[in-house]
């Protein structure tokens, strides 16, 4: 069985909560001190954005989270938990699977970055046990919010920063989960000679499958339209990237003054990932394209709830 062919009303692959909760509590509280405490240039500085600190404080205290005054950069952006089978699905984890691992948050800021927040994730070994790294590339996320004039946008834009990010950490973490649990699961198969259902405890699932190029920074450097749809296209990257596109669209394409299904219909048009998986003249449709469509409403509306 592949899970990523089963039937469209299954979620999106569950990434481990209660690593989650840990990682965005920290998230928030560094990022929360990030924008208290970033300096705007003169040239840059606008009477409206006066209001910025106190609105961030307000944020801040709203979420329980302490705006340190002698905040700094980089001297606390990391923080590390343990791993257990029991933080996922039992269905993911095979019954045989009793390895316990780490995996640790960096949060590194790079205001240069082309997005305003990415992130990686990568494994590694220590101690004789699995290190899952997860990393947050802060990009410029004060652009946006220095744009807004009236306060309640940028009370509003500050909410949608740290959900973007969440976002990102969510996509990560879910690549934790493929690691993990999700390279080989336990599942059924129909024995045609017994008549009776077995078990299998490592049944593969495609999930960690890449395509050719996946990954490849010099390849992505020369041809940069194949890296992406390399990336966006592997079967690691769907249900990640339907989490990242659902979070994408609910906090900077939404518009909740305007009926929501002409909107989904025109980001999924302008969609880059979703224009790959419907391909052109040069590249055959992928098969997963309605399921994608599918499971991206699903979540939207899940954001929308």
């Amino acid at each position: 069985m592949r899970l990523n062919q089963l039937k469209v009303n299954e979620s999106l692959v569950k990434y481990p909560e209660r690593i989650y909760k840990a990682f965005s509590a920290h998230l928030e509280q560094e990022i929360l001190n990030y924008m208290y405490h970033y300096k705007i240039s003169r040239d840059d500085l606008e009477p409206e954005h006066k209001n910025i600190k106190g609105m961030v404080a307000k944020v801040a205290n709203r979420k329980g989270v302490t705006i340190e005054q002698d905040w700094k950069k980089g001297r606390n952006n990391k923080i590390e938990i343990d791993v257990t089978p029991k933080d996922f699905p039992s269905r993911y984890t095979p019954r045989t699977q009793k390895e316990d691992a780490y995996a640790n948050l960096q949060i590194v800021y790079k205001p240069s970055a082309n997005e305003d927040a990415e992130g990686t994730h990568q494994t590694g070994v220590r101690d004789n046990k699995w290190l899952h790294r997860v990393k947050i590339i802060v990009g410029d996320i004060m652009e946006d919010l220095l744009e807004q004039i009236d306060p309640k946008e940028q009370f509003r834009q500050i909410h949608y920063i740290l959900q973007r990010l969440n976002s990102t950490l969510r996509h990560e973490l879910m690549h934790l989960t493929q690691e993990f649990a999700l390279g080989k699961t336990t599942s059924k198969k129909f024995n045609q000679k017994t008549g009776e259902w077995e078990t299998d405890d490592f049944a593969y699932t495609g999930q960690t499958d890449l395509k050719p190029g996946y990954g490849d920074e010099e390849l992505a450097k020369d041809h940069p339209e194949f890296g992406r749809r390399s990336h966006n296209t592997s079967p690691m990257e769907f249900d990640p990237m339907i989490e990242s596109e659902a979070s994408r669209f609910r906090y900077t394409f939404y518009d909740r003054t305007r009926p929501l299904n002409p909107q989904i219909k025109h980001y999924i048009e302008t969609s880059e990932f979703f224009n790959f998986l419907k391909g052109d003249r040069l590249h055959e449709p992928d098969p997963r394209y309605p399921i994608a469509i599918k499971k991206f409403t699903k979540r939207v509306q899940e954001y929308l709830t």
